[in-house]
């Protein structure tokens, strides 16, 4: 049989299942990317990138500049109402209408509930250029899932109720936006021991950068913290002094500082360590559900507060590749690049394929 052939049929027999998996495989993806962006779907209002063997998720909420021109989706109310009989702010259209004295619905907003529903052009390229910056250190790409709408149409870093208003249009964009989070996090899980999702959010009238763990300062200064409660509890419990990860020398604040940024919460830095008054958010609903063990499995969750006032006196540029070295120079100390048992059988298999062809190809000549 000519050598040619013998090669051929060789790799069909041998390699089948593995190149039939990935076409498969393939054809999901395509499928569930393109979603051909008809009225019934929103998918072209999310930028997304499928990671290039990365354990890292980025994610940017509130980066949203699409807003005036989209027709597609209606505009959610700037505050909710209050329910007397729950006691608390509902942001569900039903519960927020009655009746006008014309018969006519209309909203019954409170000033109780309003919701900051700002975004920023600026957050959306930060984190894009964050994540090239990643890819020059690495050279993978990490994936990236940013809302392109702004807040008055979406908040996908909310709850449900408070992210959509259940309008039927950003609630399919809600969903779409994190099932794309999800599918990211089952494709590292595939290949990883050990992921990070990162979620960029803004803040004003700041210099400081603010991460969230879960826990608010005061919990981390004394020390008087539940792993359990952590979005990063898979790393934290592999560590013989877990606070090292979240304040001391193998935490993401430590290395930002190192990268240049002088003001970061938590931090050990004397000057944070004997104020009570900080005040940040320890994280979001989306930082929150994502470190479960739900929605494509659990994963360690940073929420990363950016001050965007810097951009008036820093190049974004700049700043991307400090974080970049930050969240690079974060991972490696802490043992996250580990690959997944799995992982290890399909690299050896590959391997051992290679070994099978390349003597097959030197004892037929």
């Amino acid at each position: 049989m000519h050598f040619d052939i013998s090669l051929i049929i060789f790799l069909l027999f041998e390699i089948r299942p593995c190149i039939m998996y990935n076409i498969f495989r393939l054809m999901f993806i395509i499928k569930f990317i393109s979603c051909d962006y008809d009225e019934k779907s929103f998918m072209s209002l999310i930028d997304y990138n499928r990671g290039n063997y990365s354990n890292l998720i980025l994610s940017c909420p509130h980066g949203g500049f699409l807003g005036t021109n989209i027709t597609t989706l209606q505009k959610l109310p700037n505050a909710g109402c209050f329910n007397n009989t729950l006691g608390r702010c509902v942001y569900t259209e039903r519960d927020c209408l009655r009746l006008d004295i014309n018969d006519t619905l209309i909203y019954h907003l409170d000033a109780r509930c309003v919701t900051e529903r700002i975004s920023t052009s600026q957050m959306f390229y930060l984190t894009l250029a964050i994540a090239d910056k990643y890819k020059n250190l690495t050279k993978h790409y990490p994936y990236t899932i940013l809302n392109k709408a702004t807040r008055q149409y979406l908040d996908p870093a909310e709850d449900l109720l408070m992210g959509t208003f259940l309008l039927e249009s950003a609630t399919r964009l809600y969903m779409d936006y994190h099932r794309l989070i999800a599918m990211s996090k089952e494709n590292i899980k595939s290949q990883y021991r050990y992921g990070l999702m990162i979620e960029f959010v803004f803040h004003k009238y700041s210099q400081t950068i603010y991460l969230g763990y879960g826990y608010d300062y005061n919990e981390l200064k004394l020390r008087n913290f539940n792993l359990s409660k952590s979005t990063i509890m898979e790393l934290l419990v592999r560590k013989v002094d877990p606070i090292s990860v979240i304040i001391g020398n193998q935490s993401l604040g430590h290395f930002l500082q190192l990268a240049g940024f002088q003001h970061v919460i938590p931090s050990l830095s004397k000057q944070y360590s004997d104020d009570s008054n900080v005040k940040y958010r320890p994280s979001t609903y989306s930082t929150e559900i994502h470190s479960c063990k739900t929605l494509g499995g659990r994963i360690n969750s940073i929420l990363f507060s950016y001050p965007i006032e810097r951009l008036r006196s820093h190049n974004l540029n700049t700043e991307a590749s400090w974080i970049a070295q930050a969240i690079y120079n974060f991972i490696n100390a802490n043992d996250m690049k580990l690959l997944s048992s799995n992982a290890y059988f399909i690299q050896s298999m590959n391997y051992f394929l290679c070994f099978c062809i390349f003597t097959f190809i030197l004892f037929s000549t």
